[in-house]
């Protein structure tokens, strides 16, 4: 079913009234021999057909190339709910394929990964969702200047699609159905009454029309330019469409949109994307899920430069460069065996090099306040915080290692690569 964009909510998988069921037919399965995005690119099958109403069981994705994509589980910032916090922290990478199709008009991605069941959120708050999101940047003229994954950062706005296990959202659902909040207690007269001589059911009445309003499909757009500036976009300006179906043990996710709306424009062929998935039965939601670095998609064959910077491999020596970050960032940051630093107190880099280009990291070295990372809890942990505010601005707290000779960037870039 198509989409507009529309209804009103925070990015991630946040807590609201909800009421699921199981999904979804079995489906076809895809065998897992794909090329390393670590090497290449998602090159786009273009197809004839109409691409609207896209879905895992459509023919079309039987011709498409399969490319493998590795997922980290995010631990930049923590959280305060210490059974996921241990949870994640011993979590591996997940292993998702990908495949793309594009017509004239629209672009779509199928994402495929393992999960042994199916999580939906409950009525009690330690039943989780599980999910899916595919992130656009919004500009990547610049291939060493990409957003921050998951958030986007300041003048460098991401797109994100989100997709929910669930049948029925019912509140936000763009209605204004507030009213429909209610404990079955509050109803009045809920167990019998009579209407025009007949009597009616008032619970059962009440259940009903509740159910009416429910939004049956979770999937929501959000543009975001930084931490805690995330925005869904309601306006009808744009449309796409995302589903999620489990079969097996495997889920199997697609997302198709629009190649050009006013948000954002992929004509040129040639676009970065990151994906992340969400599992409910690890108590997944909002930040703690797992996340993949940059990938570029193709869209027929292209000058290769988008690819070329964010598979670039670090010239450095990674013992070399082990030795500077022992010396220069085990006192703030957590990282591989260095656990000397207050968790907290620094972003945690632990899983830095599959989630960051080379680019990103060297920029982040040699200029800190390009892009900054707010902390999980600057109120509780004063005196660890993340950055300053200079007027309007954040200014990482992080001394600039600008001062580092190229050769000893190269081998800090080639040292954090590997911590994945």
């Amino acid at each position: 079913m198509k989409k507009l964009i529309s209804n009103a909510a925070i990015i991630g998988l946040p807590l609201a009234a909800l009421i699921m069921s199981g999904c979804g037919p079995s489906v076809k399965t895809y065998d897992s021999n794909c090329n390393d995005a670590a090497n290449g690119a998602i090159v786009a099958t273009k197809v004839a057909g109409d691409l609207s109403d896209m879905n895992a069981m459509a023919a079309a994705w039987d011709g498409a190339q399969c490319t493998s994509v590795m997922l980290y589980p995010q631990k930049t910032v923590g959280t305060n709910d210490q059974a996921v916090n241990e949870m994640m922290a011993g979590a591996k990478g997940v292993k998702a394929s990908v495949k793309a199709l594009y017509n004239d008009s629209k672009v779509s991605l199928m994402v495929y990964w393992n999960d042994n069941d199916e999580s939906f959120q409950g009525m009690t708050s330690d039943k989780y969702s599980d999910g899916f999101a595919v992130q656009f940047a919004q500009n990547s003229s610049d291939a060493s200047k990409l957003p921050y994954i998951g958030m986007g950062s300041d003048k460098r706005p991401v797109i994100i699609y989100l997709q929910k296990t669930t049948k029925a959202t019912f509140e936000p659902n763009g209605k204004g159905d507030h009213a429909m909040q209610r404990a079955d207690q509050s109803v009045e007269k809920f167990n019998q009454s009579t209407v025009d001589g007949v009597q009616t059911d008032e619970l059962k009445k009440f259940h009903e029309s509740v159910t009416a309003l429910g939004d049956k499909d979770y999937q929501k757009a959000f543009i975001a330019e930084g931490f805690r500036s995330t925005t869904e976009i309601r306006e009808a300006k744009t449309s796409f469409d995302a589903s999620m179906t489990h079969a097996g043990e495997k889920y199997m996710a697609v997302l198709t949109r629009d190649i050009k709306d006013s948000y954002l424009d992929l004509s040129s062929g040639e676009f970065p994307v990151a994906l992340a998935v969400w599992d409910g039965k690890k108590a997944n939601r909002d930040g703690q899920k797992w996340l993949s670095g940059w990938v570029a998609v193709e869209l027929g064959k292209k000058d290769g430069k988008l690819v070329q910077s964010i598979t670039e491999v670090p010239k450095g020596d990674v013992v070399a460069g082990k030795a500077l970050a022992v010396e220069n960032c085990a006192a703030c940051h957590l990282f591989d065996d260095q656990v000397s630093a207050a968790p907290g107190m620094a972003p945690n880099l632990s899983e830095i090099g599959g989630q960051a280009t080379s680019a990103y990291i060297r920029e982040s070295m040699v200029n800190p306040s390009a892009v900054v990372v707010p902390g999980y809890n600057r109120n509780a942990h004063p005196n660890f915080a993340w950055y300053e505010l200079a007027g309007n601005k954040r200014v990482s707290t992080m001394p600039a290692y600008d001062w580092l000779a190229p050769e000893q960037q190269d081998n800090l870039i080639a040292y954090f690569k590997t911590l994945k």
